[in-house]
């Protein structure tokens, strides 16, 4: 077998405007550029030529407007993404090319109405289009949604929000999250989650070169969470400790028995299991640590869906100077 290459370039910038002592703008652009060589099929050695070139460009602002008891921020990004392949499946060559965009406006409000009370509000809007070929299709997702913090009673906290959103393909939809917590002391904090989830197909799942099924329904899935939080040594370590599960309905797969086109499954999926998440921090160094565990399956097989099993990993920083952090 011969040995097929990647090359892979990026530039992010990142810039900070500050008006006056209350508004600020953020500009940033991104780029990316990625040369990957691919072989013909599993175990089968390619042409030389075989390729996938990857270029993704990005660029947006975050602005903030500040008063006594609240903000405004306004988030706006524009992407645009190509792939230009070249390849050979038994013998044949194939060329194909794609490139789609997509423009993203978010706008939202926090205010503090008192000691215990926080409200936020939002209205978000995401234009997205899929040039391939000659077949451009496009579709729009608008969104509105808020929730209300209310904390320190007594040590009980309460966080409740909820989203309505509208697409012009798959019309309208709610979702919500509900999260209650407890403070038992100052060192121990228990928590947990009750929400919805809606996940409409990609324009390349309907209409994309490959697998392409306009039938598509979009994926919806009800979640639960509890956990704990344990902080000692006025919070020089830390340890989070979470359950979860997780039922999906009309899970989108491209299964190989049907030719790797998408599909919705008809079986519910469930996933279940749990995170741990230890924390040092110790003068200026500080570790942090993280490992989830997670199995699922549709009740007859025990399988999931593009999830690892275990996810694990552990990040470390110092701060070397005053103005200088390494991790």
């Amino acid at each position: 077998m011969d040995k097929d290459g990647i090359k892979a370039d990026g530039v992010n910038a990142n810039f900070g405007i500050q008006l006056d002592k209350n508004f600020s703008v953020n500009p940033f652009l991104r780029y990316f550029y990625g040369n990957y060589k691919i072989d013909e099929d599993a175990f089968t050695d390619g042409s030389p030529d075989n390729h996938s070139i990857l270029k993704q460009f990005s660029g947006g602002v975050n602005s903030v407007y500040k008063f006594n008891t609240g903000k405004v921020t306004l988030n706006y990004s524009y992407e645009t993404t190509s792939n230009d392949a070249q390849t050979t499946f038994m013998g044949f060559p194939s060329n194909y090319s794609s490139n789609g965009r997509i423009n993203i406006v978010d706008l939202f409000y926090n205010q503090k109405i008192n000691d215990k009370l926080d409200l936020l509000l939002g209205v978000d809007n995401r234009a997205v289009k899929l040039i391939n070929g000659s077949n451009s299709p496009k579709t729009n997702i608008f969104a509105a949604y808020g929730s209300l913090f209310l904390y320190d009673l007594s040590i009980f906290n309460l966080e409740v929000g909820g989203r309505y959103n509208k697409h012009d393909q798959y019309g309208e939809n709610y979702t919500y999250t509900i999260t209650p917590s407890i403070n038992i002391i100052k060192e121990i904090k228990l928590f947990g989650t009750v929400s919805t989830a809606f996940k409409v197909p990609t324009l390349s799942m309907l209409f994309g070169q490959f697998g392409a099924n306009l039938n598509l329904k979009p994926e919806r899935s009800q979640n639960y969470e509890a956990g704990a939080n344990f902080s000692f040594a006025d919070e020089k370590f830390n340890l989070r400790l979470v359950a979860f599960k997780r039922n999906i309905t009309d899970a989108i797969i491209a299964p190989a028995s049907n030719g790797y086109n998408y599909i919705n499954l008809t079986s519910e999926q469930k996933a279940k299991g749990f995170e741990i998440e230890p924390a040092v921090n110790l003068g200026v160094f500080n570790f942090n640590g993280y490992y989830a565990f997670v199995k699922g399956g549709d009740g007859q097989v025990d399988y999931l869906i593009r999830r690892p099993k275990h996810t694990f990993g552990l990040n470390a920083g110092v701060h070397a100077t005053q103005n200088l952090y390494v991790s």
